[in-house]
C-alpha cells in the first residue's frame, strides 16, 4: 500500500512500515515509563529488587511469567523483551 502511494506520487519518501510502528512503540513505552501521572504507568511490573550482572532488558522492571497466548503477544510484554 506504501509502494502505491509512492507510485502515485502521494507521498515524496517511500516509508518502511515496520519502522513507523516500532518508533511509535518506543515513544508510547517512554512515556508511560518516564511519566508517573500516565494512565497506562500503573499497569507496569514491579520494578526488579534484586539487581545482578544479568542481562540487561534496558528497563528496571521483572519480567512476568506468561501463561496465555493473549499475554504473550500483549504490548508491554512485546516491549519488556
Amino acid at each position: 500500500m506504501l509502494n502505491k502511494a509512492k507510485k502515485w506520487g502521494l507521498v515524496s519518501v517511500l516509508y518502511n512500515l515496520r519502522e513507523i510502528l516500532e518508533n511509535r512503540d518506543y515513544r508510547l513505552l517512554n512515556q508511560i515509563v518516564t511519566d508517573p501521572q500516565h494512565c497506562l504507568n500503573n499497569i507496569l511490573p514491579p520494578i526488579r529488587t534484586c539487581l545482578f550482572d544479568t542481562h540487561d532488558h534496558g528497563h528496571p522492571y521483572e519480567l512476568p511469567c506468561c501463561k496465555y497466548n493473549a499475554h504473550k503477544q500483549s504490548f508491554f510484554k512485546q516491549m519488556s523483551f
